[in-house]
């Protein structure tokens, strides 16, 4: 990977630690994503990018109970990230908290309307939940 070879030259550039984080996550090399991204989040606890892409491997892992804290201190960190919110939902669906399901989806609701709606159609809509 690119990413690989422009770290050697600057071996401490968060940036460059953080794309070639997310091309391990996207290739599924899950684990040396989450290395990296743990450093990531040990060098700055206030960035929400590490918190995010910790919370996004642990979904894929299965691991729903870590992505949960993850996703919500990314949302604590800076708040409009739909994407985000919108995988707590499905992450607070997985773990069968339905509470925290209709919670976040009144949070994502005036960020992004659509894909609010699509969310509450998926994980919310079954259940009978009125919007």
């Amino acid at each position: 990977i690119a990413y690989r070879e422009a770290l050697q030259l600057k071996p401490g550039d968060g940036v460059l630690r953080g794309r070639l984080g997310r091309a391990l996550k996207d290739c599924n090399q899950f684990d040396e994503a989450l290395v990296l991204f743990e450093k990531l989040r040990a060098d700055d606890l206030k960035d929400p990018f590490p918190w995010r892409q910790i919370g996004y491997v642990r979904k894929f892992l299965g691991q729903i109970e870590l992505a949960i804290p993850a996703f919500e201190e990314s949302l604590k960190l800076e708040p409009k990230q739909p994407e985000v919110w919108g995988n707590l939902m499905a992450a607070y669906h997985a773990a069968g908290r339905l509470e925290d399901v209709k919670r976040a989806y009144q949070r994502l609701l005036p960020l992004d309307s659509e894909w609010a709606k699509a969310t509450y159609r998926e994980l919310l809509l079954p259940y009978g939940v009125a919007p």
